[in-house]
C-alpha cells in the first residue's frame, strides 16, 4: 500500500527528506491518523482542488 511504502521512505536514510502528501478518499480521523503517523507531511482528502494541492506542494517544499 501507498502507507506502506511512506513508513520504508521514512526508515530509509536516503530517502527520508522527501517531503510527501497523502491525497487519499479515506477522510475519518483514524485514517489521517495513521497517515500522518506513517510519516505525511500532509494528508489532504479527495476531492482535491487545483489551488489547494498547489498550496499543499507550495508549503511542504517551503518546510523542505
Amino acid at each position: 500500500s501507498g502507507l506502506e511504502v511512506l513508513r520504508y521512505m521514512r526508515r530509509e536514510p536516503d530517502l527520508s527528506h522527501i517531503p510527501v502528501i497523502v491525497v487519499s478518499a479515506k477522510s475519518m480521523p483514524g485514517d489521517i491518523k495513521t497517515g500522518l503517523e506513517a510519516g505525511a507531511s500532509l494528508y489532504l482528502t479527495k476531492p482535491v482542488g487545483f489551488l489547494d494541492l498547489k498550496q499543499a506542494v507550495e508549503q511542504v517544499l517551503s518546510k523542505a
